[in-house]
């Protein structure tokens, strides 16, 4: 058992659009489409629509689309390049194809209008069918008839009896809608007849029974397909959209505030360290204040034997200051060997030995280098190192 239609079908006549919905057998006159229509569907006139079934081998699926002007280039009347063609697979290496010239197409859509994202379906495929059935709608002069899963089109009554004789899979049984019973079993022709059966109502009362449309081929395909409703989406979304514009731009405008602000701290910030820098070491270029003042540091820090440089200058400052005639000329401190070169000024040799001895009794070991007697005074050189 199908599903039965339960989406709304748009008709286009002379004018204007009209709108069938399965149940209501008064179709409805729609002076312009809106929101609500955008995702019915469209059933576009059968007589300018060609359905066709075509067998095709598992290795040209590919390339189908691609394919189909030149495999049915000598079926059709137009040049290939006005004819949009459209596909879809049936069973096994089976597949419907739908003829519509592109120019009538995009004029369907045009007065669909930009918003519409329906199907666009051949009002023949809209009707029921069943296997071994043709289904056929008698309106006016023309029949409009399903006799096949994709295969259906918009005849002359005239013509009626000669086109059903002349299908390869004749239909076992007929299903006529029309108003008028007598005439519309005589418009069969003798031989169908007897097959047929007749029930009263038109295109709205197939639609009854007929199967959900999204079943059906969908003519919108290649350039035709529906495209993303950027503008639509627009539309909803555009106060938020301006909102976060707005929102990200005083954003990007307080950062760059904090940023110049951040920028000025730090600038002061250098120039701090670098003033403070000063102070330790006037001289010399400043390049990496924090990394030379560390490395200048580092000298004086404990290596080797972990003796530091103030312990030891402390013993000799005091042990010099504690002596009358006595002082110092130079110090320097050696980092790797962790010992002071001391030059002093005494009053004689016996004033040397005297500070020589003092500092041995604070724990250090102090040698005597050089020597030498200039006017009334000794100079004397002492290398002071921690025991």
């Amino acid at each position: 058992m199908t599903e039965p239609n339960t989406t709304g079908i748009l008709r286009l006549a002379d004018d204007g659009f009209w709108l069938f919905t399965p149940g209501n057998n008064e179709p409805l006159r729609l002076h312009e489409l809106d929101e609500q229509h955008r995702h019915y569907t469209f059933a576009a006139p059968a007589e300018m629509i060609r359905l066709t079934v075509k067998e095709v081998q598992p290795d040209e699926r590919r390339h189908l689309t691609k394919a189909l002007p030149f495999t049915l280039e000598d079926q059709i009347i137009d040049p290939v390049e006005d004819v949009h063609f459209a596909c879809q697979p049936l069973e096994g290496d089976l597949y419907a194809v739908g003829l519509v010239t592109s120019r009538l197409l995009s004029r369907w859509l045009d007065a669909l209008g930009p918003s519409f994202e329906g199907p666009v379906i051949s009002e023949a495929l809209l009707l029921p069918w069943q296997p071994g059935e043709a289904c056929l709608v008698m309106e006016s002069d023309t029949v409009l008839l399903r006799y096949g899963k994709a295969l259906g089109a918009r005849i002359d009554k005239t013509l009626l009896s000669v086109f059903l004789s002349s299908l390869e899979d004749s239909p076992q049984s007929l299903i006529v809608y029309g108003e008028n019973q007598l005439d519309d079993l005589q418009a069969l022709g003798e031989p169908w007849q007897q097959s047929a059966q007749w029930r009263r109502g038109g295109f709205p009362a197939a639609l009854m029974v007929a199967p959900a449309s999204e079943h059906a081929m969908d003519l919108r395909q290649g350039a035709f397909a529906p495209r993303l409703p950027l503008a639509r989406w627009w539309q909803h979304w555009r106060t938020v959209g301006i909102a976060a514009t707005v929102a990200l731009i005083l954003q990007l405008g307080a950062d760059l505030t904090e940023y110049q602000r951040l920028r000025g701290e730090n600038l002061q910030i250098r120039e701090a360290i670098q003033a403070s820098y000063r102070q330790a070491n006037p001289r010399g270029a400043v390049v990496n204040p924090e990394k030379q003042l560390d490395q200048q540091l580092s000298e004086f820090a404990a290596r080797g034997q972990g003796v530091l440089f103030t312990p030891i200058l402390a013993t000799v400052t005091k042990s010099v200051a504690s002596m009358e005639d006595a002082s110092i000329s130079s110090l320097n401190f050696s980092g790797s060997t962790s010992e002071i070169r001391l030059d002093i000024v005494a009053e004689d040799y016996q004033a040397v030995e005297v500070l020589r001895d003092r500092l041995t009794q604070q724990g250090m070991t102090a040698t005597l280098e050089t020597s030498s007697a200039r006017e009334d005074r000794v100079r004397a050189r002492i290398r002071v190192a921690a025991s």
